[in-house]
């Protein structure tokens, strides 16, 4: 509220929304509207920074492991992908409402809205949202990242101890002989699934779905810009 209403005062200027727009109409747009879609972004904001920052640490203090069986060999995480990469869609829809409420009275301008061109706060403000969402997204997925990597290698090591069990003489290949077939089989079976297993919650489809989620706000803007 304090940012909207320092936008108002200092930016836009009371006495231009009063001329421009008349007092009620000032009144109801500012005070009223105004408090109403602030809360439902600020509840926004909250729950994406809980998606980003706090779940991923809740996850790797728990005792969650990576389903290794996981047919899709991502290690039963790719829910947790996929939640990264819809709530981080919102994030960028949010950017880009933010880019219709600042330029869109210059590209489509009407009666009741303020022309004002928007300087270089308002960009710098705008890259800045952009950089905190990139680096949330970044740290939520290298999070989840370390936690499945940790656990993969964790296994490998178990799975390797088990190995030498079943081979005399496991360091020279030359001379080694497996005492036990059926165990040895059994436990290469298992090490094959632990090493098919990704270590990251999102395939190259999620991928390619966020690398574009990540550079269209940059690319309107810089259309924007580009036609002022």
């Amino acid at each position: 509220m304090a940012a909207v209403y320092g936008h108002v005062v200092f930016v836009v200027g009371l006495e231009s929304l009063f001329r421009v727009r008349g007092v009620i109409w000032t009144v109801i747009t500012t005070f009223v509207i105004g408090p109403l879609y602030i809360s439902v972004a600020v509840e926004a904001v909250l729950i994406y920074l809980s998606i980003h920052l706090l779940l991923p640490r809740r996850l790797a203090n728990s005792d969650l492991g990576v389903h290794f069986f996981d047919p899709r060999q991502m290690g039963g995480f790719r829910p947790f992908g996929a939640l990264l990469k819809r709530s981080y869609y919102l994030y960028t829809t949010g950017l880009l409402l933010y880019l219709t409420w600042i330029y869109g009275p210059i590209l489509v301008p009407y009666e009741f809205v303020v022309v004002s061109e928007p300087g270089t706060v308002a960009a710098v403000f705008f890259t800045l949202l952009w950089l905190v969402g990139l680096a949330t997204l970044s740290y939520s997925i290298y999070k989840v990242h370390q936690l499945m990597a940790r656990e993969k290698e964790a296994k490998i090591q178990e799975i390797e101890a088990e190995l030498h069990d079943t081979v005399d003489d496991p360091y020279d290949i030359g001379s080694a002989k497996i005492s036990d077939r059926e165990k040895f089989d059994e436990v290469q079976q298992r090490l094959d699934f632990v090493r098919s297993t990704s270590t990251y919650p999102t395939t190259f489809t999620m991928w390619t779905q966020i690398l574009i989620s990540v550079i269209l706000p940059q690319i309107v803007q810089l259309s924007v810009q580009t036609t002022l």
